[in-house]
């Protein structure tokens, strides 16, 4: 097989067109603030689609967040999880990071959210075998990153462990629980975006009613916005306090389709004294109302409890008592 075939469809040079534009490239070292992915890239990757309507390609904003994340992962032994919010652009980071090592010049195997499995290398872009990371009979350069976006499966294939593993998702131990035993892992919360991001990403003034509702979650910011967004957002709220349970909230990072994810919102937090090494809160002033509007605050003692040692690692127990 050709090494420079990535994938034997319609979009056969999507990949092949990104390794071009950045192998070699000094744009982000040198300070560049945006990635532009063609819309064929995402349609082939499956990655952050929703993001903009129509055919236009995606200009990726460089944060803050992901230069953090990325210096993170350089000091790290064997890779990390990339925890946070949904709907914050874990999965774009991917994509940046992958820049980036091709900027470097750096052997990286990327597999995408369909399971697609990818090496790019000095000679080009190649297709792997899913289930071992083999291309033909030749294994990976062993100084690879794997960056390895949240799959349909889920949880990532047992080869992955030999090389450094980038996995971002939302806080969820069922989702990386295999990887929890790698101790040389670490584990980095990433941030959701700040108003000053978003009015930076958009080219103009914070829409006050949509951030109000959405909070710093960028895919619901853009959500809030659009048609029947907002409505559909008012109902996905309403399901989430209908289904929320006092005795559920001490195991708030459990599920990462639980209520929780819905209502609040994760952040990193550097307190060494913070065994969590997160916080959470109310996600919106819109959450927060109807949250304490509709939510009957438990009079037992337990429940109490429960919600009183949610300060070990959110502001949420300041709000209600």
């Amino acid at each position: 097989m050709d090494n420079n075939v990535a994938i034997n469809n319609s979009l056969d040079d999507a990949f092949p067109e990104f390794h071009r534009r950045w192998w070699g490239s000094q744009d982000l070292k040198n300070g560049s603030e945006e990635i532009i992915i063609s819309r064929d890239f995402a349609r082939a990757s499956l990655q952050f689609l929703n993001l903009v309507p129509g055919d236009e390609d995606i200009r990726v904003y460089v944060r803050d967040e992901y230069k953090n994340a990325y210096k993170y992962l350089e000091q790290v032994e064997k890779g990390a999880v990339v925890l946070g919010s949904p709907g914050i652009g874990k999965s774009v980071f991917i994509i940046y990071a992958l820049a980036r090592r091709l900027e470097a010049m750096k052997p990286t195997i990327l597999v995408t959210r369909s399971g697609t499995t990818l090496v790019f290398s000095r000679e080009g872009v190649s297709v792997a075998d899913p289930n071992t990371g083999r291309v033909g009979q030749r294994d990976a350069p062993c100084d690879c990153w794997v960056l390895h976006d949240s799959t349909l499966r889920g949880v990532p294939k047992p080869w992955v462990l030999a090389y450094f593993l980038v996995f971002p998702v939302s806080p969820g131990q069922e989702r990386y629980k295999e990887l929890k035993n790698q101790t040389s892992m670490g584990r980095y919360y990433m941030n959701p975006w700040e108003p000053e991001e978003l009015c930076k990403y958009f080219g103009g003034p914070l829409q006050q009613d949509s951030y109000d509702h959405s909070g710093p979650i960028i895919r619901d910011y853009i959500r809030c916005q659009q048609g029947e967004g907002l409505s559909d957002f008012k109902t996905d709220i309403a399901v989430a306090l209908l289904e929320a349970e006092w005795e559920d909230t001490d195991r708030m990072g459990t599920n990462p389709f639980s209520v929780c994810h819905t209502l609040f919102v994760v952040r990193r937090d550097d307190d060494p004294g913070n065994e969590l090494h997160c916080t959470y809160d109310f996600r919106s002033v819109y959450v927060k109302r109807k949250f304490l509007e509709g939510m009957p605050l438990p009079e037992d003692k337990k429940g109490r409890a429960q919600i009183w040692a949610l300060r070990r690692s959110s502001g949420i127990a300041e709000e209600l008592f």
